[in-house]
């Protein structure tokens, strides 16, 4: 089964599977909604025969890092009951900075460069502190 070409399909009994956004080297990323509160959430996909796993540890660590500024909540995880896919259900926190780059016409100002980068070094900072 192809996931983006069945829009009823259903993640954890609680989530809708929609459009595609887009795709990386460990699987496809969805957008969702929570059919009880109509909330839009992210959704990544990986095939359940992937020679090297990587959602299950990506779960790990959002709940590791769990309300702290800047990473999506975990939503749920598992195993996805309609094909051969592995689930992560997460906050969807707003554009990919390639939206953000399309909607400036491919061309950030300087101040836009400088608040990214003071938001990357932020997440460095805090991925530094939990894990010493």
């Amino acid at each position: 089964m192809e996931p983006s070409r069945h829009p009823e399909v259903r993640i954890g009994n609680k989530f809708r599977l929609g459009r595609k956004l887009g795709e990386g080297s460990f699987g496809d990323v969805f957008i969702g909604t929570n059919i009880l509160t109509e909330e839009q959430v992210a959704i990544k996909l990986e095939h359940k025969s992937s020679k090297s796993p990587q959602l299950h540890l990506e779960a790990r660590y959002l709940k590791y890092f769990e309300n702290s500024v800047g990473i999506p909540k975990l939503k749920w995880s598992g195993e996805m009951k309609e094909g051969d896919y592995n689930c992560l259900v997460m906050e969807l926190l707003g554009p990919s900075l390639e939206n953000l780059l399309e909607f400036c016409k491919r061309r950030f100002s300087l101040k836009t460069v400088l608040m990214i980068a003071d938001q990357i070094l932020a997440r460095i900072e805090l991925l530094h502190k939990k894990c010493h």
